[in-house]
């Protein structure tokens, strides 16, 4: 395996490696509809699924999935949800005195416990639960030791312990001694902007709090391939796919090519429902039939551009639904203090119990949940609000449901699937001339660099073409040091260059690929 080399010009003084993919409790990134799903799945799958369970989490909000503030205000649904159900009890109810437990301490269920909690107390602006139903409370249980889910803020030092050189490990540094924070940047393993930032409820909270936003225009981003060459019309090009690919499932809709149902007929679906066709499916004779130079942008923006967005199998990617759902673009913000300022005063006042975690919830009977933790621990509830990621809900050995989920959620479950991405984060050193390879460079194209090095020569006939490090995102104006992010999307690549790797390794092979961008780069714009 690649080691850092001592000679290197540009050897990252420290950085830091997610990983997603094999972490227990998360097992992916976010989620996305495949062939034949729709928003309507997400709708079933966060309804009541008794008076007293529910699911809530990024992949049950129909109109910000795949999105923080949509875990957070499907969390936030969910526990209004419970509540009206509350309110229909009367004092006699058996579950009177049980608390309400959250399973999961990410975005979702942090602010289903606030919600919940605000309730209880009479804090809320809602009608109030009837006087005669008392509860305990609201216990959140966590698997990990850390709140936050998929959002994860680390600290990045100037200089990486000898201990955690070579280490593989997801485990964070901790945070510094106020002594030593001067010398730590906060970097997110996770999400990391504050998306669809006008209409987005937590934009206006880390306003509230003061924290240093910084606009990250994509459209403005440098494109360019592995070889340094410029990708000047790339988002052009993947506006036109977009197009393509959705104008493809319509025709096969009336009679085109053979695509899928968008529901299960084995299920008792509506005949008569529209067609779906998967993105590889309804963009490659489009693609193949363009001119060389153009069938190799196409590629690039498919399997760069459009594949980050997704980190799926774009072989059973919903064409019809999945390129529909919002993404990034509109406003977005890049948080200076990491994302996890945001959601840290919602846990403060909240019974958080970490390294708590549940592998069975027995909703059988009337009166309430019993939620098993894998210790065998028994937690009786009122009501149960679950936020685990969908990876967990469809793994019965990880978390099981008795009786088992509805047929409505299982179906909803069969067409939403998650995603995989993975982050490397490299620090350089500052002063004396050395920097990151590409110098300060976010100045003059906003925050994101586009780079895309491919598996093969950059030819490669296979479709969609196989990428390594699909994006870069440079934060050196943005955190006042050098500090470039890398983004390794999708099953195939996380394989050849993240699974399995020390978090050492992965960070030496990716900085290599992006120090041979960038001298291919600087050969090009020094001629």
């Amino acid at each position: 395996m690649e080691q850092f080399s001592s000679d290197s010009l540009h050897t990252p003084v420290s950085y830091a490696v997610s990983h997603w993919g094999s972490d227990p409790y998360i097992q992916g990134a976010w989620s996305q509809l495949s062939v034949g799903g729709s928003p309507l799945d997400r709708e079933v799958l966060g309804s009541t699924i008794s008076n007293r369970l529910i699911l809530a989490g990024e992949a049950c909000h129909v109109t910000y999935p795949a999105m923080v503030h949509g875990a957070a205000l499907s969390g936030i649904h969910a526990a209004e949800a419970m509540s009206r159900k509350m309110k229909k009890m009367t004092d006699q109810d058996g579950s009177e005195g049980l608390p309400v437990v959250v399973i999961g301490a990410g975005a979702a269920g942090l602010h289903a416990a606030s919600t919940m909690q605000n309730v209880l107390s009479g804090s809320d602006t809602m009608e109030q639960v009837e006087e005669g139903v008392k509860q305990k409370g609201v216990i959140v249980l966590e698997a990990s030791g850390r709140t936050g889910g998929r959002v994860h803020t680390t600290p990045l030092p100037d200089s990486m312990p000898p201990s955690r050189s070579t280490a593989h490990t997801s485990t964070p540094l901790p945070f510094p001694s106020p002594d030593g924070e001067k010398n730590c940047v906060r970097v997110d393993l996770g999400a990391s902007w504050l998306q669809q930032f006008p209409d987005n409820f937590l934009a206006m909270r880390a306003a509230e709090l003061g924290l240093k936003l910084h606009p990250t225009d994509f459209q403005s981003a440098l494109c360019a391939a592995s070889d340094g060459l410029p990708l000047d019309d790339l988002h052009t090009m993947v506006d036109k796919l977009c197009d393509v690919a959705v104008n493809e499932v319509d025709k096969a809709s009336v009679g085109g090519p053979a695509g899928k149902k968008s529901t299960d007929e084995e299920d008792g679906s509506d005949p008569n429902v529209a067609v779906d066709l998967s993105i590889v499916d309804a963009l490659q004779q489009y693609i193949i039939s363009l001119p060389e130079a153009e069938q190799r942008l196409a590629n690039l923006a498919l399997s760069g551009d459009i594949n980050s967005d997704f980190g799926y199998f774009l072989h059973d990617t919903s064409a019809r639904h999945a390129l529909l759902e919002l993404g990034i673009g509109n406003g977005d913000h890049y948080m200076q203090e990491g994302y996890s300022a945001v959601l840290e005063p919602v846990a403060r006042d909240l019974n958080i119990r970490l390294n708590t975690p549940v592998s069975r919830i027995d909703w059988s009977g009337e009166e309430y949940v019993d939620v098993i933790t894998s210790t065998g621990e028994v937690i009786r509830a009122s009501h149960c609000i679950c936020t685990v990621p969908v990876s967990i809900l469809k793994s019965p050995d990880k978390l099981s449901f008795d009786p088992p989920l509805p047929a409505p959620h299982l179906r909803a479950l069969r067409h939403i699937h998650q995603g995989k991405c993975e982050k490397v984060v490299l620090r350089f050193k500052t002063g004396g001339g050395r920097t990151h390879p590409m110098g300060c460079i976010a100045g003059t194209i906003a925050l994101l660099v586009l780079l895309y090095c491919t598996a093969g020569p950059s030819d490669q006939p296979y479709f969609p073409m196989q990428l390594d490090w699909n994006e870069w995102l440079d934060m050196t104006d943005c955190l006042g040091v050098p500090v470039v992010v890398g983004f390794c999307v999708g099953e195939e690549a996380c394989a050849r260059h993240h699974d399995g790797r020390s978090d050492a390794e992965i960070a030496a092979a990716a900085s290599r690929a992006f120090q041979a961008w960038a001298w291919h780069r600087n050969q090009l714009t020094d001629r």
